[in-house]
C-alpha cells in the first residue's frame, strides 16, 4: 500500500524516529545545484545552506512501469531508508567515530520538485547513469551536512576546496579459503586487478597506476606517489571541488586534459604552493605538490575538531603496526629501497585511514570463504523463509549490531550469519568516499579549529567525513562472488599474455 506524504510523515513522528527533519522541499530555485550522483541516488545541493540532500534513483525502465501509479512499486522504500541512517549511525558511526561519520536526517519531498530535479540537471548527469533517474514517487530525502563545505567558515570571502577520495580497499587479503587458482589475490590486490578489466571492456581508456595499498601503507613516499597517479588519472576515485562546485575530475572514459590541469593549477595557486610558480604540469607545479602534501597530513592526523592547535604532521603519536602489511605486486610504485616480504604499517591509531582499514579488514574470510556462509544459509532460509528476518540478516540495524546480530542464531549457524554482516559491513567500509574541506588560514588571526601545514609552512584548516556509507545486501553476495571470479580471470589471462 501507498501511504499519502501526509500519513507517511505522521508515521515516522509516531515511530519515534529521531532522524525526521519536518521541513519539505517542494520548490526548486535557482540557489539548487547538481553536485553529482552514485548507484543508488543523486545528489543536489543548496547554496544558501551547508546541506545536501540525497534522492533515491530508480532504473529507467522501472520509472516507465510506474509511471502512472500513486507512489513507488516498492513498498519498502521508506523502511529501507530508515534502516540505511539507522547503519549509519548504529553501525558506522560506532567503528569508524563520530568525529568521521555524521548524523542524517529525511526530509519530506513533493513530486513536483523531484520533476523540477529531473528536468533541470537531466543534462549534467554523465552518460553512464543515464539507465537511472531520480524517483519522482519518492517520499523522502536524506539530508546530510555539505562535506565540500567547512562549517566554521569566517566570512563570504573564504574559499573552499573539498578533495573526494575512494580509496577502495587498502589491504592484501590472507584467506586460507582463497583457492590456490586464485593465490594471485594475495599478491595482487583488487583495484590494480580490476583495472585491466575496466579498461578491456572499455569503462576507461587508460590504466590508472594508483594502488590503494600504497595509499594506506602510511609510508609518505608511497601515499604521495597513489595521490599522484589519483591526479594524473582519477577516473572515478578523486574529485575535487571548489566552493561546492566541480573542479577537477575524469570524464567521457578519459584522464583530464592539459587544458583541465592547467585550470586545477591556476585554481590552486593563490591558495597552495609557490604564487609565483610558472610549472604548469600536474607532477611537478608546486601548488599541486602542496595539496599532496596537505592531503597526506590531513589523512595522518589524529586531532579532528579539538581544542589542540598544532601542525598535526609535527605531533608524535603511537603508531599501530600491522606485521603482515604487504606491498601490492603490480603497484607501480618504486621505492628506493624495496620491500622485502612483509613489513611494518604505520598509520597513526585514531586517523581515518587506520580507522576505515580496521572495518575493511572485518572481511577475514575474502569472498569465496563468505559465498560458501551464504550457500549454507540460503539453504536453510528456503525451508525456514521467516529465519531471514528474525536473524536480522537485512536490517533493522539497532545498536551494537555487530555483537548482537547472531545472538538469536542458532549454534549451527551462528558463525555464518556474523561472518557475512562482518562482511557486508567491510564492504561499505572498501566502497565509501573520505571528504576533506580544506580552507586557508589567514595570517595573523587566532586559530579556531585543527589545522595542517604545507611544505611552504601555509597553514589550513580542515574537516574529515565519509559519504557513501548505504549497507550492502545480503543478497548481492552471489553477484560480489562472480564479479570476483571474473576480474581475477581477466587479470590471470592478461597477464599470460606478457602484459603486467
Amino acid at each position: 500500500m501507498i501511504i499519502p506524504i501526509a500519513e507517511s510523515v505522521e508515521r515516522w513522528l509516531q515511530r519515534g524516529s529521531h532522524y525526521f527533519d519536518r521541513m519539505e522541499l517542494s520548490q526548486l530555485t535557482d540557489e539548487w545545484t547538481y553536485r553529482g550522483e552514485g548507484n543508488a541516488s543523486l545528489v543536489i545541493a543548496s547554496k544558501d545552506e551547508n546541506f545536501v540532500y540525497h534522492l533515491p534513483k530508480q532504473s529507467v525502465d522501472e520509472g516507465k512501469n510506474n509511471e502512472n501509479q500513486s507512489g513507488d512499486s516498492d513498498d519498502n522504500l521508506e523502511k529501507f531508508l530508515e534502516y540505511k541512517l539507522d547503519y549509519i549511525e548504529n553501525v558506522m558511526m560506532p567503528l569508524i567515530g563520530q568525529e568521521y561519520v555524521c548524523h542524517r536526517e529525511l526530509v519530506e519531498i513533493s513530486k513536483d520538485f523531484l520533476q523540477q530535479v529531473h528536468q533541470r540537471f537531466q543534462h549534467m548527469r554523465p552518460k553512464s547513469r543515464l539507465s537511472t533517474k531520480v524517483n519522482c514517487n519518492c517520499r523522502f530525502a536524506v539530508k546530510s551536512p555539505d562535506f565540500c563545505q567547512l562549517l566554521d567558515q569566517n566570512s563570504e570571502d573564504d574559499t573552499t576546496f573539498c578533495v573526494e577520495i575512494k580509496p577502495k580497499c587498502g589491504f592484501l587479503p590472507v584467506s586460507d579459503l582463497i583457492s590456490e587458482d586464485n593465490s594471485i589475490k594475495k599478491s595482487v590486490c583488487r583495484f590494480c586487478m580490476h583495472q585491466r578489466l575496466k579498461v578491456k571492456e572499455g569503462k576507461w581508456t587508460e590504466l590508472s597506476n594508483y594502488c590503494p595499498v600504497d595509499l594506506f601503507s602510511g609510508n609518505s613516499s608511497s601515499m604521495f606517489y597513489a595521490l599522484t597517479a589519483l591526479l594524473s588519472n582519477p577516473q572515478n576515485n578523486l574529485r575535487i571541488f571548489k566552493d561546492g562546485s566541480l573542479l577537477y575530475g575524469c570524464c567521457n572514459k578519459q584522464p583530464p586534459c592539459k587544458d583541465d590541469c592547467i585550470r586545477l593549477i591556476n585554481r590552486l595557486k593563490p591558495h597552495f604552493g609557490n604564487s609565483d610558480d610558472v610549472d604548469e604540469t600536474i607532477a611537478t607545479s608546486s601548488a599541486v605538490q602542496a595539496l599532496k602534501d596537505v592531503i597526506i597530513a590531513v589523512l595522518l592526523s589524529t586531532s579532528v575538531d579539538t581544542d589542540v592547535h598544532e601542525p598535526q604532521q609535527d605531533r608524535k603519536r603511537m603508531k599501530t603496526e600491522t606485521p603482515k602489511y604487504k606491498k601490492c605486486s603490480a603497484s607501480a610504485f618504486k621505492p628506493q629501497q624495496e620491500f622485502k616480504g612483509d613489513t611494518v604499517c604505520c598509520l597513526p591509531e585514531g586517523c581515518i585511514l587506520h580507522s576505515l582499514l580496521q572495518v575493511q579488514k572485518l572481511d577475514g574470510l575474502s569472498i569465496e570463504g563468505i559465498h560458501l556462509c551464504y550457500l549454507r544459509l540460503q539453504r536453510h532460509f528456503m525451508e525456514n523463509p521467516s529465519d531471514r528476518k528474525k536473524w536480522k540478516l537485512d536490517g533493522p540495524y539497532s545498536e551494537g549490531f555487530l555483537s548482537k546480530c547472531s545472538c538469536d542464531v542458532p549454534d549451527s549457524f551462528r558463525d555464518d550469519v556474523q561472518k557475512v554482516n562482518e562482511y557486508l559491513v567491510s564492504k561499505t567500509a572498501k566502497d565509501c568516499s573520505i571528504m576533506i574541506a580544506l580552507q586557508t588560514v589567514k595570517e595573523n588571526t587566532p586559530l579556531k579549529m585543527s589545522f595542517v601545514e604545507d611544505r611552504f609552512g601555509h597553514k589550513f584548516y580542515y574537516k574529515i567525513q565519509l559519504a557513501d556509507l548505504d549497507p550492502k545486501p545480503f543478497d548481492r553476495i552471489p553477484k560480489y562472488y562472480e564479479q570476483d571470479k571474473e576480474i581475477v580471470d581477466s587479470f590471470m589471462k592478461e597477464t599470460s599474455k606478457g602484459r603486467m
